[in-house]
């Protein structure tokens, strides 16, 4: 609509343009009179980026319960794939307000503008998109601008529910999120293909790539403001040899993801006889953590969801004592968590190498214990039932 207004006014037709504009406020003034579709939901990923996180594995359960249900998936690019039974929506638009102000459930992970008042019959699913967590974040972030505080405040306001699978972060969600609605423990929905590690979702992450039957170790490392390529470059060769030789001679291939952020500044990496892989642009980084058998991170919260299910995780952080005196601020010291950390590819060769599986379930069991952890793979069950329980059905 917004575009017919312009091409009204740079024709010199301004009367049309101030009628159109009428119209277009009546239009909006009228959608929150319309009536509430009890079987309508609508979802958000990471403000329009894709089929993802916490909401793709509660909307795959909802449509594996009831295919009938009215289902919305807001997108920034119209051709993202969706699976049938999911309707697109654009990201801005008439369309998409009135499926709002219409639909009974919101589904989101973040927080933005793009939703309307919530009604009072409406009920909103606020997933936020980590486990845990190693980054400061929402009131416990270093710096927030003004903008931001007060969108995270409207959204906070809006909110019906949030949840998660463990105490650490319940207690932020009740204190440092500007938030005072229903905090549920359960298990989390994203934790569902990691527990599972079905052979169809290896395979399928295996024949996206290219792979073969080697083991898959991931890097991927985290965003930071003014990150130079430098500050995560590995020596992947020398990685890739500790780790076959750690894990009894068994072939890997690294594939790396690096966060969006730094996708688009640097760009595809390039591989090496097939050894290294680009995964930056694979769609699920759930589907990758559940394909692969070792990770290697500097700060994502990823290395938490690896660590739930015991799978080895190690950290390489060059940067470590600027990251954390310069950037946001983190929630744990390295030496809090079970993941073992090095600052070199000499102390990252050594780690792997050195690498005692049994000692580092002793480590993560503790750290489960320490943040009162607790999940079994069900968190989309558990959010579809409630969902469909908020429908009367």
């Amino acid at each position: 609509m917004g575009r017919l207004h312009d091409i009204l006014k740079g024709s010199g037709l301004k009367g049309l343009a101030a009628l159109y504009d009428l119209i277009k406020r009546g239009a909006y003034g009228v959608l929150p009179r319309l009536p509430i579709c009890k079987r309508k939901i609508v979802f958000d990923n990471f403000a329009g980026k894709g089929f993802g996180d916490d909401p793709k594995y509660i909307a795959l359960e909802l449509l594996r319960r009831d295919p009938s249900l009215k289902m919305y998936w807001v997108l920034k690019n119209p051709d993202d794939p969706l699976p049938r039974g999911i309707r697109p929506l654009k990201r801005y638009g008439f369309m998409t307000a009135y499926q709002f102000h219409t639909a009974k459930i919101w589904v989101d992970n973040v927080k933005d503008y793009i939703k309307p008042e919530k009604r009072p019959e409406q009920y909103y699913i606020q997933t936020w998109h980590s486990t845990l967590g190693f980054k400061k974040n929402e009131q416990d972030a270093l710096t927030l601008d003004e903008e931001y505080v007060a969108m995270a405040k409207r959204d906070a306001a809006m909110t019906d529910l949030m949840y998660s699978n463990n105490d650490f972060r319940l207690d932020k969600y009740r204190s440092r999120y500007w938030y005072s609605g229903e905090v549920r423990k359960c298990s989390v929905p994203r934790m569902s293909p990691l527990y599972e590690r079905s052979p169809q979702l290896v395979q399928k992450v295996r024949d996206a790539l290219n792979l073969g039957s080697e083991q898959i170790a991931l890097y991927a490392p985290t965003f930071r403001d003014g990150q130079r390529y430098a500050d995560y470059a590995m020596d992947v060769h020398r990685c890739l040899r500790a780790l076959e030789k750690r894990f009894a001679g068994e072939r890997f291939v690294m594939l790396v993801r690096l966060h969006p952020n730094e996708y688009r500044r640097f760009g595809p990496v390039a591989g090496d006889e097939g050894r290294v892989r680009d995964a930056s642009a694979y769609p699920d980084m759930q589907e990758l953590l559940a394909a692969a058998d070792v990770l290697i991170t500097d700060y994502s919260g990823c290395m938490f969801d690896f660590g739930f299910v015991n799978k080895p995780a190690f950290l390489f952080t060059k940067d470590y004592e600027h990251y954390r005196s310069k950037e946001r601020g983190v929630y744990f010291s390295v030496d809090e968590t079970p993941f073992f950390r090095a600052d070199t590819d000499d102390e990252l060769e050594q780690g792997i190498l050195g690498f005692s599986q049994e000692a580092y379930e002793q480590k993560c069991e503790a750290f489960r214990r320490r943040i009162g952890y607790c999940d079994d793979g069900s968190g989309s069950r558990v959010l579809a039932e409630l969902i469909l329980e908020k429908m009367g059905r």
